[in-house]
């Protein structure tokens, strides 16, 4: 790898900031200065910048409890971003596995790994969804019309894949479509209002009773397929 890349994706700055770096003389491999913006590196190579280590990363798996009042977005402009809750070297390198919603807590799952997002996300692979719902009103037998399916919009026919009632105001919903604020129209269909929405489960894996609102669990690659998908990593 280019040593202005390197410098930029693990000590997380611009391409521009990297080359100013290296060409003020602020980067050692090796313990040498390099001034060569187009010097290979290696993973064995110990690269410092301004004397500090900097990590090597590949693919990297972020699962975090997202608290209210974060948006999945970088736009600092729409409020408070949850990237800013992973505060490392290689937090510009990840990207959702699905969103949730401004005022949505609970399971996210973050990656730089485009195939395993996708596995996630596409609908065509089926991966269960689990929500824990509030109602405004009481739960009545309209409920029955979201596991026989309801359209959340002229073209948007989902289903619920299974509904837990817990008592008269809360349940536990699955699905696998993932549509913008699917949960939230599906119960508005129904004439009912969701007051609290949190993600509790993505496939197999339930989201940690210890793991507090904005704290995060890094996984690697092997250990995310199995606890997320129960297969074996390619």
């Amino acid at each position: 790898m280019r040593l202005d890349k390197a410098i930029s994706k693990f000590y997380n700055v611009s391409r521009s900031q990297s080359r100013k770096l290296i060409l003020k003389g602020s980067v050692k491999i090796n313990e040498k200065n390099i001034r060569d913006i187009s010097f290979e590196v290696y993973p064995k190579d110990f690269i410092s910048v301004n004397q500090k280590k900097i990590e090597y990363f590949d693919y990297i798996y972020i699962i975090l409890n997202k608290p209210a009042g974060y948006i999945c977005s970088r736009n600092r402009n729409e409020g408070k971003i949850i990237f800013d809750l992973i505060n490392t070297n290689f937090s510009n390198e990840l990207s959702t596995c699905g969103r949730l919603d401004k005022d949505t807590e609970g399971l996210l799952i973050l990656s730089n790994d485009g195939d395993f997002i996708h596995n996630i996300i596409s609908p065509k692979k089926d991966i269960d969804k689990e929500y824990f719902v509030k109602l405004k009103y009481r739960i009545d037998s309209d409920i029955n019309n979201l596991a026989q399916g309801v359209f959340i919009s002229d073209d948007e026919f989902v289903t619920a894949k299974r509904i837990d009632i817990l008592d008269e105001f809360s349940l536990k919903i699955t699905i696998s479509e993932g549509k913008y604020h699917q949960v939230k129209r599906m119960f508005k269909n129904v004439n009912n209002e969701v007051l609290y929405l949190k993600r509790i489960r993505i496939g197999y894996y339930d989201l940690p009773a210890s793991l507090k609102l904005g704290e995060w669990i890094k996984y690697d690659r092997e250990q995310i397929y199995q606890k997320i998908l129960k297969i074996d990593a390619p």
